[in-house]
């Protein structure tokens, strides 16, 4: 007989499919971001997945502090942020569909290195250094998914469109933020890290297979500005 947790879980999932295909029946500018948007989702749904049981996992499991727990929670956003325009130069330089598969594959590694750092839960420092670098890799991951797949959404739609791609796929991004915290709490319960390892490892390479049937598009070449100067106009 399924829980009241159960039935949360699949409400959520089904108002996520729902919204999807209400977008779809409308057409018009948003049809073609729909299969960019389902690689958004499903892949930052890892992301969101891990949030809430980070810190049950290295303070109960592992049995380490809250400045550890920190750190390994912040480790992917510090990550993400130090890449972010390594990912930008290599979706200009190898096109848009590069950077996503590049992105999915690093997020594939990551939850490898969370099941390697499940290998050594009777050492907890070498077990939260594994962990620190998978988190570390899918901060990489998310930098050249996310990065790749707004500029996809433009080469698609045209710098006319630039609001309404940015805001479909950020959509897409805090969707799977919020769908990812009660279904990470629900793998959590049942199957420990171990489950959300599998769904790091498995979910992004899921997604490769809806991404290599897109069609690629060819990078376009611009002017390449140096740091500092877009660190001072921003």
């Amino acid at each position: 007989m399924p829980t009241r947790k159960h039935t949360v879980l699949l409400a959520v999932i089904g108002f996520g499919c729902t919204s999807f295909l209400q977008v779809a029946r409308r057409g018009g500018s948003v049809a073609p971001l729909l299969p960019i948007m389902a690689a958004v989702f499903i892949a930052f749904l890892v992301i969101g997945a891990a949030l809430p049981v980070l810190p049950l996992h290295v303070h109960e499991t592992l049995g380490l502090g809250t400045f550890l727990v920190g750190l390994v929670a912040g480790s992917q956003f510090a990550a993400a942020i130090v890449s972010r325009v390594w990912a930008g130069r290599h979706a200009d330089r190898s096109g848009a569909k590069a950077a996503v598969v590049m992105g999915l594959l690093i997020a594939a590694a990551a939850g490898l290195l969370y099941f390697l750092s499940l290998s050594f839960i009777t050492t907890p420092a070498m077990s939260v250094t594994f962990l620190l670098l998978g988190r570390a890799l899918l901060g990489v991951g998310e930098s050249f998914i996310i990065t790749g797949a707004q500029t996809w959404g433009l080469a698609i739609r045209g710098v006319r469109n630039t609001s309404k791609v940015l805001a479909w796929v950020g959509s897409a991004m805090f969707g799977a933020f919020a769908a990812g915290a009660p279904i990470g709490t629900a793998l959590y319960a049942r199957y420990g890290f171990s489950g959300i390892a599998l769904a790091t490892t498995l979910l992004p390479v899921a997604t490769l297979a809806l991404v290599a049937t897109l069609p690629r598009v060819e990078p376009t070449q611009r002017m390449q500005a140096g740091f500092l100067k877009v660190f001072s106009a921003v």
